[in-house]
């Protein structure tokens, strides 16, 4: 069975964070393959545990009060409104178009009130947004601009647009060059920069221990990439009385489970810091571009059917999210031809209405959304194959 989704990593990257674990045994990198300074290593950057981790941070600095709005792109994780609620703060939904991911600018203009604070845009699926009017709408309105990017890394020196006020990237288990966790942000002011720093160092250290058992953890599920592998797993665990899809989504998350605020609230280890800064010295844009490659060459194959961000200007198909009528008859005729294709590849969702947003076009698009596994590892063969069943097969949405 062709896994849903590989991760981004070598035994060799387990091997050094292990034993990053017992002490580094040299400074870490500085410097990406280009020559260009680290997201992790440049002055106007701080990591967290988690992109989680640094959002909570900078809510609970900004301090806003109760009761104030952020308008957030309609298809984002859970988590995120989560916090803005720990924070007292309401999210108001913005809606977006299904084929660019953009969002929709008449919304905008009916969300924002006396009350908003900022705006939380993120990029999705591995698309990137052109953000140049948002920002300057946003601005002119003396809003903050969160930019969330923690699926847009690319290794091709994109970090994001220069004016937004922070930026934020993810390299935790399923991300792009993983480092099987930490988060970096970039804030513009270099005062409030320093203040999360501040705040940051009071806050626990991530436990040594608990991180090499991760790294363990994702060690052996390496071990299981291969097809075969993993269709045995997958049979082992319905053998145990066990959902496969729920054994699968549960080992990529990162703070399942109770006390949710008190495990976002550390500070990453030695260890992950600097496996974060190897991963990114040797992130290779190439890799990437290969993944697009074969993103672009399912969807040119598709009569009907379409992924959310098919017309996306930028591309590169971390995720291919197929909008269908047909889903839960959709995915057994999959599974049974060998793909691992689920409704729950990720933990996004469309924000409920909510303040005076409203979300119709990005609540319909996720309720049909199936996730298929797409990358370059699958070769064209078995691309092809998959094309072709979900043109005989997809019900394509409205």
């Amino acid at each position: 069975m062709i896994p849903r989704k590989q991760l981004d990593a070598s035994p060799g990257d387990i091997a050094a964070g292990l034993l990053a674990c017992a002490g580094p045994a040299s400074a870490p990198p500085e410097r990406d393959r280009a020559g260009r300074p680290l997201l992790c290593a440049r002055p106007d950057s701080l990591v967290c545990l988690s992109v989680r981790s640094g959002f909570d941070l900078l809510l609970g600095e900004l301090a806003w009060p109760a009761g104030d709005e952020v308008l957030v792109t309609a298809i984002t994780i859970p988590d995120m409104s989560r916090i803005l609620r720990e924070h007292g703060l309401q999210p108001v939904p913005v809606d977006l178009d299904p084929a660019t991911l953009a969002p929709d600018e008449a919304a905008l203009e009916r969300a924002v009130t006396p009350r908003t604070r900022a705006i939380l845009v993120a990029h999705l699926f591995g698309a990137r947004l052109p953000l140049d009017r948002l920002v300057a709408w946003a601005h002119g309105r003396g809003l903050l601009v969160l930019e969330d990017c923690a699926q847009a890394f690319n290794a091709d020196g994109f970090d994001g647009h220069a004016a937004s006020d922070v930026r934020m990237f993810s390299f935790g288990t399923i991300k792009t060059a993983t480092a099987f966790g930490g988060g970096v942000m970039l804030v513009r002011d270099a005062a409030l920069r320093a203040r999360l720093a501040e705040r940051h160092a009071r806050w626990p250290v991530q436990r040594t221990g608990a991180y090499a058992q991760k790294l363990l953890k994702f060690g052996a599920f390496l071990l299981v990439q291969h097809p075969w592998a993993y269709g045995l797993l997958f049979r082992v665990i319905r053998w145990s009385g066990r959902d496969p899809d729920a054994v699968v989504m549960a080992m990529g998350r990162g703070f399942a489970g109770a006390d949710f605020f008190a495990r976002l609230r550390h500070q990453p280890c030695a260890a992950l810091r600097w496996l974060l800064a190897r991963r990114l010295a040797a992130a290779d844009p190439v890799r990437v571009q290969q993944r697009a490659a074969a993103g672009e060459f399912v969807l040119a194959r598709l009569a009907a059917a379409r992924p959310l961000g098919a017309r996306a200007e930028h591309c590169t198909h971390w995720l291919f999210p197929l909008c269908v009528k047909n889903a839960d008859a959709l995915l057994p005729v999959l599974a049974r031809a060998g793909f691992d294709a689920t409704r729950a590849s990720s933990s996004l969702h469309a924000l409920p209405d909510g303040g005076g947003g409203r979300a119709p076009r990005a609540q319909a698009a996720m309720a049909g959304v199936i996730y298929v596994p797409v990358y370059a590892a699958m070769g064209e063969h078995r691309l092809a194959e998959l094309a072709a069943l979900l043109n005989a097969r997809a019900e394509p949405a409205e």
